[in-house]
């Protein structure tokens, strides 16, 4: 069991809640309850601190947050006191430690307890901030009615109908009719629970003989018998409980009706059934124990060989994930043919594994295959919709095979599936400017920047930003933004390429002089290399005039 099992379980119990009252934060919180990876669980539990005060930010200091990092709107709540201080803790608290899972670096999963923690505390506050009412199922007592559960809510402790004596609570109250047993024993009759019972018991006894009996010859295995047994005790309490609460009627299977209705029917003629109801509801009872018997010993006969091909579809799963790391190295030391065989063979082993094929469509890509690369991806998708790495992957070549308007999308895909894939942000923002958007690029690239401050592709987010700016003129705008990418990361061929075109635009011909000769000294293409000497010569030869 996972450490952090147990505070998943109690954020699930917000789910039916918040599904029809804050359908934003219900969603994140549905894909948190599902996710089994520390990382996703810190991702998700960010976003749900995100949907909470992104409102708190409108309702509170009545303006919208747009990208606003969560760090200054928590700190604006606490100063203003919008916010109790114990829940700005947890809030401080859990941003602070999900942030590891926005970027993956090493540390300890137990870490993802007190995110879980917190969230909760952050949830059961908001929700009586925003006057929602919420119950959490504590605790079921034996009663006359299965509805009779005690639960804690937002407005105290609940108590059943049944404990409510004139207004007054009486938790401890007893039954006060003395012939309660008789009035059991009648119903289970009336619903006839004790028939069923005593049919169950016979043909369990036959069945039970008729197993002890052939073991032997048909050389069954010897813990045939015991299954047997095991299984009609499970399917005992199952049987009662269906013949207590169904019942068999000429308009079908309908749940039994209780005492009340069932006496004003009495008093009214009814027309004779043309059906024996008695013999369907006997063959039908009947019928449950044996097929719960039937399946069991379908279990025991093919028992070896269900469990071989579970074994072997985790050997087959475990043999693909082998092959693609040995092609991940291969690929490392440029061996391309040995990793391109490595994924084939990974593929031959698993045909369903999404990695093998999300890999394999990078391969193709590198060596200018576009329509495979796509075929593989589209493949990776197919058999992993979660693969998110698969989507940046398709649009990317998409985008080099013009197909402008599905990369989008898919960026998009790529952004809505995780908030803090930063690459996927500069890629889109990237798009939009060779889409001659840059608004657009602008919108999508500042949002990243918000969000991810600390990731390591934060200088492609400015690269593009400073291209932005520098397709609308705004040539002071774009200097900054790509004199920051240069100083994030110094030797990015195209952060200086840019950087020469804004310093020449704004006439700064030195400047733009010095950066178009280290973009020459970094660029690798050589069709590149001889266009920026050819402008080069052109500036400096206008500039010494």
């Amino acid at each position: 069991m996972k450490v952090w099992s147990r505070e998943v379980k109690e954020l699930e119990k917000f789910n039916k809640t918040l599904k029809g009252q804050v359908p934003d934060l219900a969603k994140e919180l549905v894909k948190l309850v599902s996710a089994d990876d520390e990382n996703m669980l810190l991702i998700y539990s960010r976003r749900c601190l995100e949907v909470i005060v992104t409102d708190l930010c409108e309702c509170e200091l009545k303006r919208p947050r747009k990208t606003e990092p969560l760090q200054g709107i928590i700190d604006k709540l606490n100063k203003e006191e919008k916010v109790p201080s114990h829940i700005i803790t947890s809030m401080l608290n859990l941003n602070s430690l999900s942030t590891y899972g926005a970027h993956p670096k090493e540390f300890d999963p137990e870490q993802v307890r007190p995110v879980l923690i917190n969230l909760s505390t952050i949830i059961k506050w908001y929700l009586k901030y925003k006057n929602i009412d919420y119950k959490v199922r504590v605790e079921e007592r034996e009663s006359e009615s299965p509805d009779e559960v005690f639960a804690i809510s937002n407005k105290g402790l609940v108590i059943p109908k049944a404990h409510e004596i004139e207004g007054k609570t009486n938790i401890l109250s007893t039954p006060q009719s003395t012939n309660k047993l008789t009035q059991f024993w009648q119903e289970l009759k009336r619903r006839k629970v004790v028939r069923v019972i005593t049919v169950y018991a016979a043909v369990a006894f036959v069945i039970i003989e008729l197993i002890n009996n052939i073991v032997e010859p048909l050389q069954l295995p010897e813990w045939t018998s015991t299954l047997v047994i095991v299984l009609l005790a499970i399917g005992f309490p199952i049987v009662i409980i269906f013949s207590w609460i169904f019942d068999i009627t000429p308009e079908g299977v309908k749940v039994t009706e209780s005492i009340e209705v069932t006496e004003q029917k009495e008093a009214k003629p009814v027309q004779p059934s043309k059906t024996d109801l008695r013999k369907k509801t006997t063959l039908i009872k009947i019928a449950i124990p044996i097929c719960v018997v039937a399946a069991g010993i379908v279990i025991v006969l093919y028992w070896d060989d269900i469990i071989q091909r579970v074994d072997d579809s985790n050997s087959r799963r475990e043999i693909a994930q082998l092959h693609v790391e040995n092609a991940m190295s291969y690929i490392q030391l440029n061996y391309l043919d040995s990793a391109k065989m490595e994924f084939e063979l990974a593929l031959k082993s698993d045909s369903t594994y999404s990695p093998a094929w999300s890999n394999m469509a990078v391969l193709n890509y590198t060596q200018d295959n576009l329509d495979m690369a796509i075929f593989h991806t589209i493949k990776a998708i197919e058999y992993d919709q979660s693969n998110i790495g698969a989507f940046y992957n398709l649009a990317f070549t998409l985008e080099d095979k013009e197909l402008y308007d599905q990369a989008v999308k898919l960026y998009s895909n790529a952004i809505e599936m995780d908030s803090t894939f930063t690459a996927a942000y500069s890629a889109l923002g990237n798009l939009q400017n060779k889409l001659n958007k840059p608004v657009n690029a602008i919108l999508v690239l500042n949002k990243a920047k918000s969000i991810t401050p600390e990731s390591e592709y934060i200088f492609l987010i400015y690269k593009n930003l400073g291209n932005a700016y520098l397709i609308l003129e705004q040539y002071d705008e774009a200097i900054k933004h790509l004199e920051h990418s240069r100083y994030l990361n110094q030797n990015y061929p195209e952060t200086i390429q840019f950087l020469a075109k804004a310093y020449e635009a704004a006439g700064m011909m030195d400047k733009s002089i010095e950066q178009w000769q280290v973009y020459i000294d970094l660029e690798t293409d050589t069709l590149k290399i001889r266009e920026a000497q050819e402008h080069l010569k052109e500036i400096t030869i206008k500039h010494l005039q």
